[in-house]
Protein backbone atom coordinates (compact mmCIF):
# COMPACT_ATOMS: atom_id res chain seq x y z
CA UNK A 1 0.00 0.00 0.00
CA UNK A 2 1.21 3.46 -0.79
CA UNK A 3 -0.16 6.62 0.80
CA UNK A 4 -0.17 9.79 -0.76
CA UNK A 5 0.10 12.39 1.72
CA UNK A 6 -0.99 15.77 1.06
CA UNK A 7 -0.97 19.00 3.05
CA UNK A 8 -3.72 21.39 1.17
CA UNK A 9 -5.51 24.76 2.43
CA UNK A 10 -9.44 23.74 2.95
CA UNK A 11 -10.66 26.13 0.39
CA UNK A 12 -13.57 24.67 -1.70
CA UNK A 13 -16.82 24.03 -0.85
CA UNK A 14 -17.00 20.19 -2.55
CA UNK A 15 -14.69 17.71 -1.93
CA UNK A 16 -11.20 17.12 -4.09
CA UNK A 17 -10.69 13.77 -5.88
CA UNK A 18 -7.54 11.66 -5.35
CA UNK A 19 -7.02 9.30 -8.49
CA UNK A 20 -4.06 6.78 -9.92
CA UNK A 21 -3.28 6.03 -13.16
CA UNK A 22 -5.28 2.39 -12.93
CA UNK A 23 -5.50 1.66 -16.86
CA UNK A 24 -9.12 0.70 -15.28
CA UNK A 25 -11.26 3.59 -14.93
CA UNK A 26 -14.57 4.07 -16.49
CA UNK A 27 -14.39 7.18 -19.12
CA UNK A 28 -10.39 6.74 -18.50
CA UNK A 29 -7.16 5.61 -17.69
CA UNK A 30 -7.56 7.05 -13.79
CA UNK A 31 -9.36 5.64 -11.03
CA UNK A 32 -10.61 7.53 -8.09
CA UNK A 33 -9.02 6.64 -4.57
CA UNK A 34 -10.31 8.93 -2.11
CA UNK A 35 -12.45 12.43 -1.76
CA UNK A 36 -11.22 14.98 0.99
CA UNK A 37 -11.73 19.11 2.28
CA UNK A 38 -14.90 20.37 0.87
CA UNK A 39 -15.93 22.15 4.27
CA UNK A 40 -14.23 25.89 2.77
CA UNK A 41 -12.84 26.81 6.60
CA UNK A 42 -9.86 28.15 5.21
CA UNK A 43 -7.10 25.74 7.53
CA UNK A 44 -4.16 23.53 6.57
CA UNK A 45 -5.10 19.89 6.95
CA UNK A 46 -3.37 16.46 5.75
CA UNK A 47 -5.19 14.19 4.04
CA UNK A 48 -3.25 10.97 3.58
CA UNK A 49 -5.29 8.83 0.65
CA UNK A 50 -4.29 4.99 0.52
CA UNK A 51 -3.41 3.46 -2.89
CA UNK A 52 -3.58 -0.15 -3.36
CA UNK A 53 -0.87 -1.93 -4.84
CA UNK A 54 -3.01 -3.64 -7.46
CA UNK A 55 -4.51 -0.23 -8.57
CA UNK A 56 -1.39 1.23 -9.56
CA UNK A 57 -0.21 0.88 -13.29
CA UNK A 58 2.95 2.39 -14.40
CA UNK A 59 2.35 4.90 -16.93
CA UNK A 60 3.94 3.90 -20.49
CA UNK A 61 6.33 5.39 -22.25
CA UNK A 62 7.97 6.55 -18.91
CA UNK A 63 7.23 4.45 -16.29
CA UNK A 64 6.32 6.69 -14.06
CA UNK A 65 3.22 6.49 -11.18
CA UNK A 66 1.19 8.96 -12.06
CA UNK A 67 -1.49 10.62 -9.30
CA UNK A 68 -3.75 13.55 -9.70
CA UNK A 69 -5.93 15.50 -7.59
CA UNK A 70 -8.89 17.20 -8.75
CA UNK A 71 -11.48 19.73 -8.30
CA UNK A 72 -14.70 20.76 -9.25
CA UNK A 73 -15.09 23.90 -7.39
CA UNK A 74 -11.96 25.94 -8.15
CA UNK A 75 -8.38 25.44 -7.16
CA UNK A 76 -7.15 23.95 -4.49
CA UNK A 77 -3.66 25.13 -3.45
CA UNK A 78 -1.21 22.17 -2.20
CA UNK A 79 2.06 22.77 0.59
CA UNK A 80 3.40 19.28 0.02
CA UNK A 81 2.63 16.22 -1.83
CA UNK A 82 4.23 12.82 -1.26
CA UNK A 83 4.27 9.17 -0.95
CA UNK A 84 4.56 7.38 2.29
CA UNK A 85 4.02 3.95 3.95
CA UNK A 86 0.52 3.14 5.60
CA UNK A 87 -0.04 3.97 9.10
CA UNK A 88 -1.47 1.44 11.78
CA UNK A 89 -4.77 4.18 11.61
CA UNK A 90 -5.03 5.57 7.97
CA UNK A 91 -8.11 2.98 7.17
CA UNK A 92 -10.09 4.32 10.32
CA UNK A 93 -9.50 7.54 8.94
CA UNK A 94 -9.89 7.27 5.39
CA UNK A 95 -13.74 5.52 6.44
CA UNK A 96 -14.33 8.31 8.97
CA UNK A 97 -13.46 11.20 6.44
CA UNK A 98 -15.52 9.27 3.11
CA UNK A 99 -18.77 9.06 6.08
CA UNK A 100 -17.89 12.88 6.76
CA UNK A 101 -17.97 13.92 2.54
CA UNK A 102 -20.91 11.87 1.91
CA UNK A 103 -22.98 13.36 4.62
CA UNK A 104 -21.72 16.95 3.85
CA UNK A 105 -22.46 16.66 0.28
CA UNK A 106 -25.77 14.73 0.20
CA UNK A 107 -27.29 17.13 3.61
CA UNK A 108 -26.78 19.68 0.58
CA UNK A 109 -28.78 17.86 -2.10
CA UNK A 110 -33.20 17.62 -2.16
CA UNK A 111 -34.49 15.16 -1.59
CA UNK A 112 -35.25 12.14 -4.03
CA UNK A 113 -38.70 12.99 -5.82
CA UNK A 114 -41.19 9.63 -3.84
CA UNK A 115 -42.31 8.16 -6.74
CA UNK A 116 -38.73 6.95 -7.02
CA UNK A 117 -39.27 4.54 -4.11
CA UNK A 118 -42.76 3.61 -5.49
CA UNK A 119 -40.74 1.55 -7.71
CA UNK A 120 -39.05 -0.29 -5.17
CA UNK A 121 -38.79 -4.05 -5.73
CA UNK A 122 -40.18 -6.33 -3.11
CA UNK A 123 -38.01 -9.27 -1.34
CA UNK A 124 -37.81 -12.60 -2.12
CA UNK A 125 -36.50 -14.03 1.29
CA UNK A 126 -36.36 -17.45 2.70
CA UNK A 127 -37.78 -18.27 6.05
CA UNK A 128 -34.48 -18.29 7.42
CA UNK A 129 -33.42 -14.95 5.84
CA UNK A 130 -36.81 -13.07 6.62
CA UNK A 131 -35.05 -12.38 10.37
CA UNK A 132 -31.66 -11.45 9.19
CA UNK A 133 -31.08 -7.63 9.25
CA UNK A 134 -28.68 -7.84 5.96
CA UNK A 135 -29.37 -10.45 3.31
CA UNK A 136 -25.88 -10.75 0.65
CA UNK A 137 -27.16 -11.37 -2.81
CA UNK A 138 -26.06 -11.96 -6.50
CA UNK A 139 -26.92 -10.15 -9.25
CA UNK A 140 -26.36 -10.38 -13.34
CA UNK A 141 -24.52 -6.96 -14.38
CA UNK A 142 -26.89 -6.34 -17.00
CA UNK A 143 -29.61 -5.62 -13.93
CA UNK A 144 -27.73 -3.33 -11.44
CA UNK A 145 -28.22 -3.14 -7.85
CA UNK A 146 -30.00 -0.12 -7.45
CA UNK A 147 -31.19 1.97 -3.65
CA UNK A 148 -34.47 0.33 -4.73
CA UNK A 149 -33.42 -3.12 -5.78
CA UNK A 150 -33.78 -6.21 -3.04
CA UNK A 151 -33.20 -9.70 -3.07
CA UNK A 152 -35.11 -11.90 -5.74
CA UNK A 153 -35.94 -15.13 -6.48
CA UNK A 154 -32.45 -17.35 -6.75
CA UNK A 155 -30.14 -14.49 -5.86
CA UNK A 156 -29.22 -15.72 -2.18
CA UNK A 157 -28.20 -18.98 -2.87
CA UNK A 158 -25.05 -19.72 -1.16
CA UNK A 159 -22.40 -20.43 -1.77
CA UNK A 160 -22.38 -18.00 -4.51
CA UNK A 161 -20.23 -18.89 -8.00
CA UNK A 162 -19.41 -17.04 -11.02
CA UNK A 163 -17.91 -18.05 -14.25
CA UNK A 164 -15.70 -15.61 -15.90
CA UNK A 165 -14.05 -15.39 -19.58
CA UNK A 166 -10.13 -13.91 -19.75
CA UNK A 167 -10.32 -10.55 -19.24
CA UNK A 168 -13.87 -9.98 -17.90
CA UNK A 169 -14.11 -8.34 -15.00
CA UNK A 170 -17.54 -7.95 -13.87
CA UNK A 171 -19.70 -10.40 -14.71
CA UNK A 172 -21.24 -10.28 -11.41
CA UNK A 173 -22.59 -7.78 -8.74
CA UNK A 174 -22.64 -8.12 -5.26
CA UNK A 175 -25.85 -6.56 -3.16
CA UNK A 176 -26.76 -6.03 0.46
CA UNK A 177 -29.99 -5.81 1.19
CA UNK A 178 -30.90 -3.62 4.46
CA UNK A 179 -33.56 -5.92 5.56
CA UNK A 180 -36.36 -3.62 6.78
Amino acid sequence: MAVLELEYLDNLKLPARADVYSGLGQGGTFSELHRFGGQDDGLWKTARIGCPWDMIFKYLPDETLRLRVTSDDGELTVKSFRLTGPLQDDEENYNRETREWVARVQSGKAGVDSAYWSLAQQPVLSDEQADKPLVVYKRNWMNPVLPISAPQEGETDLPMRVRMALNEYEPLQIGVYANG
